[in-house]
């Protein structure tokens, strides 16, 4: 059973992945919650600890607005 200080929500976005100003992989959010977002990312070669841009670009059919960040898988 986990243990998250805040629940986690469905919520499916396109998400691309950069790592050294390259694109690694375009996947898709499964969930998210105030803490972080959980991404399908069977196909991209990540490890733990590393740090990656991630993009939201814009959505089809979504209210959420175009974002990017750093993000530590």
């Amino acid at each position: 059973m986990e243990h998250r200080r805040y629940r986690r929500r469905p919520l499916q976005l396109e998400v691309e992945l950069m790592w050294r100003g390259a694109l690694i992989g375009k996947t898709r959010s499964l969930d998210a919650n105030r803490e972080g977002i959980r991404l399908e990312a069977r196909d991209i070669d990540l490890h733990p600890g590393q740090m990656v841009r991630m993009n939201i670009p814009p959505q089809k059919q979504s209210a959420i607005k175009p974002c990017h960040t750093r993000a530590l898988v």
